[in-house]
């Protein structure tokens, strides 16, 4: 527990400083958050009034306190470029999107990863071995915005098998949303998952090569049971804080993908946000993205002490 407490404590303050540093950041960039609303044509009384009521006209640490509170509140204002629409309005409405692109890509990176790295690692040396580590350095050197014109090309354009810049919301039809989202998940989900299976199949490897596994065949156990019930805890370990990492980068916001795909998620209001300047929704979407990152890589952290009985001893 007293782990579990000091790990949310950090998390915690590591949130803050993020709120302070991503506060000071979009504070002292160029440009007049009125004059982006407003435009070039408004007077300095419209200017002034409007600087008023966004309280501009205060001092920093004034405006940061009033922020964060709104923050918390769920009170995050308007957005510059979406007029007249509240940001946690806009966020709550992309957040399911991206949030169902994430976990099905985090569930074909679980489907592929773990069979693949333990079948690897039991033929290590042999012709599966083979064409599965080839199958992953391909995979690796393939970056997810190509997979993605490659999986439009083939699947969308030569194939037919769905048509590409068409979005169907979870609200019209679930399984067209779902649908939909197969080709964009498997963007996702292939670098990540050939990397963890790299990564798994060395783990593995390396604790077959322990005195315990050699006591474990001693005892009579076979190489599969050995795998499963001795090799297996011990290999996920160090595989669980690159699954942590995995996991903050893909619920962060897929933000190529979604924009070659044209999906209304997380990332895709990102890029808008950026291209118009609309600092309060980048403000927001920063520390929501760290906000992940940090929660991500805390439950991995809480998952491997309570997983390892040597860490909690120690």
């Amino acid at each position: 527990m007293y782990f579990i407490a000091r790990r949310l404590v950090i998390t915690l303050l590591t949130l803050f400083l993020v709120s302070v540093l991503t506060f000071l950041a979009f504070n002292v960039v160029r440009g007049d958050p009125a004059s982006l609303i407003l435009g070039t044509e408004a007077t300095e009384e419209q200017l002034a009034a409007l600087r008023e009521e966004m309280g501009l006209d205060r001092s920093l640490p004034v405006r940061y306190v009033s922020w964060l509170g709104n923050f918390l509140t769920g009170n995050l204002g308007n957005s510059v470029r979406f007029r007249g629409e509240s940001i946690s309005g806009l966020i709550l409405d992309r957040l399911p999107v991206t949030f169902c692109l994430a976990c099905l890509a985090l569930v074909f990176i679980l489907l592929f990863s773990f069979p693949a790295a333990l079948i690897s690692a039991r033929r290590e040396g042999g012709l599966l071995d083979r064409l599965l580590c080839a199958c992953t350095s391909m995979s690796i050197s393939f970056p997810g915005f190509f997979l993605a014109v490659l999986f439009i090309w083939i699947f969308g354009i030569l194939l037919n098998f769905f048509s590409p810049g068409t979005y169907v919301s979870y609200r019209e039809s679930p399984a067209r949303f779902f649908g939909g989202l197969i080709f964009p998940a498997l963007a996702v989900a292939i670098p990540n998952a050939a990397i963890m299976v790299k990564f798994l199949r060395t783990s593995i490897l390396q604790q077959l090569r322990f005195d315990y596994v050699r006591t474990a065949y001693s005892k009579g156990a076979s190489a599969r049971a050995a795998l499963y019930r001795h090799v297996l805890k011990n290999a996920i370990i160090p595989a669980l804080t690159l699954l942590g990492m995995i996991i903050a980068e893909i619920f962060s916001g897929s933000i190529i993908i979604e924009q070659v795909f044209t999906i209304p998620g997380i990332g895709r209001l990102l890029i808008a946000s950026i291209a118009s300047r609309d600092y309060p929704m980048i403000q927001t979407l920063v520390v929501y993205i760290t906000f992940i990152v940090v929660f991500a890589n805390t439950l991995a952290d809480i998952c491997i002490r309570l997983i390892d009985p040597r860490i909690r001893a120690g």
